[in-house]
């Protein structure tokens, strides 16, 4: 993990293998509906070029404590998850940023 500072906090980069040894609160991140859609926008457009061009994107998500970022491919979006490459999920009620 390397930490840089965003907007006063720390940033996490980590590996994408390590997703699923955090722990997420049920509640949604983000509390607007217009940034709500515009992330659900970012994602669908994300898993297009993932799939269709192998790129990868920039997710920005935070656990319970931590403001945390992987570098990867995202395989699909559903309601509640989206898919990673390598099987791994990530809920998307946490993910804050989508950067292409």
């Amino acid at each position: 993990m390397k930490n840089t500072i965003n907007n006063s906090e720390s940033l996490f980069y980590l590996d994408k293998e390590l997703i699923e040894h955090l722990k997420f609160p049920s509640e949604d991140i983000i509390d607007c509906k217009n940034e709500k859609k515009e992330r659900e926008t970012q994602l669908k457009k994300s898993v297009r070029l993932g799939n269709h061009y192998k790129q990868k994107v920039k997710i920005y998500f935070k656990d319970f404590n931590l403001n945390l970022c992987v570098e990867t491919t995202i395989w699909h979006v559903g309601q509640k998850y989206i898919n990673l490459k390598g099987g791994v999920s990530l809920p998307v009620r946490r993910i804050y940023k989508v950067e292409i």
